[in-house]
């Protein structure tokens, strides 16, 4: 067993022992380094074969002292970005949008949502069948725009709705049931919604921030204000401290043990950048 395994298991005991040495060694001496350590190049050479007691180097990429004076000439400006009008409007638009409702229209529109009934002679019925002429392609929701209650429209399910997900549910079966399924229909129009937007008001302002919160339009713009100014404050702190690190930075000279950060990256990355690659990324 020793003859088959014992070089193997010393091996392994040995560069254990070492490695937890070394680092024991940089916890004890509380040093602060950069990277890994990496075995020094070359190394002495090794026989464990032969040898009973073993020598190994080390080298450590010390992490450099940084000493920046700091005195009240050094300053940073932190901005305030003001909220003006455009973003305020923006804003409502967006929240009237969001918070709209589906209503009963005469007319059917370009975005408009139909219910239809899909019939065939002698064939396949549907009813209350729900097409979105938003989704469609304008070449496709050219008959039913316009449309009125109980107008009657030719429609090719196969063309008109080319995903067999889209057909599927809209004749309310299974994909796989679509084979053979004659695609003519007259689709006759049941109902019509169209989206319309909020409208400024105590209901609207209740929906949004909760009863009794903002009472005016005066108090609703306040808020859009407010909202947006925090958001807005924390590009500036984000900002701020970007500015404050470049700042410190150029007041410094840091030394970095360049030959071997970029070894270090070689091994650390075990092959997936070409020396060539890290040199020219290093900085």
């Amino acid at each position: 067993i020793k003859k088959m395994y014992g070089k193997g298991v010393l091996v392994e005991e040995v560069y254990r022992t070492v490695s937890d040495a070394v680092y024991q060694y940089i916890s004890d001496n509380k040093i602060d380094i950069l990277g890994e350590p990496l075995p020094s190049m070359p190394q002495p050479a090794v026989d464990f074969d032969t040898q009973t007691s073993f020598e190994f180097s080390y080298d450590l990429a010390l992490a450099p002292q940084v000493d920046l004076k700091l005195t009240k000439t050094i300053k940073v400006p932190s901005y305030v970005i003001q909220v003006d009008q455009k973003e305020k409007d923006a804003r409502i638009e967006r929240y009237l949008s969001y918070y709209g409702d589906m209503v009963d229209a005469a007319t059917a529109g370009p975005e408009d949502m139909l219910k239809v009934n899909l019939t065939q002679e002698n064939g396949m019925n549907v009813e209350n069948a729900v097409i979105s002429l938003k989704v469609l392609d304008e070449t496709k929701k050219k008959g039913f725009v316009g449309g009125k209650l109980g107008d009657m429209v030719p429609i090719n399910v196969n063309e008109t709705f080319t995903h067999e997900g889209d057909r599927a549910a809209l004749l309310k079966i299974q994909k796989e049931e679509l084979a053979g399924i004659n695609p003519e229909f007259i689709a006759t129009i049941t109902d019509i919604k169209t989206f319309q937007t909020g409208e400024l008001g105590q209901a609207f302002y209740d929906k949004i921030y909760g009863p009794g919160v903002v009472n005016s339009k005066e108090e609703f713009e306040a808020k859009i204000e407010a909202e947006i100014s925090g958001q807005l404050s924390e590009e500036s702190e984000f900002k701020l401290m970007v500015d404050i690190r470049d700042t410190l930075l150029s007041k410094v000279n840091v030394d970095l043990p360049e030959a071997f950060l970029k070894r270090w990256l070689f091994t650390a990355n075990d092959g997936k950048f070409t020396q060539e690659q890290i040199d020219a990324e290093f900085p």
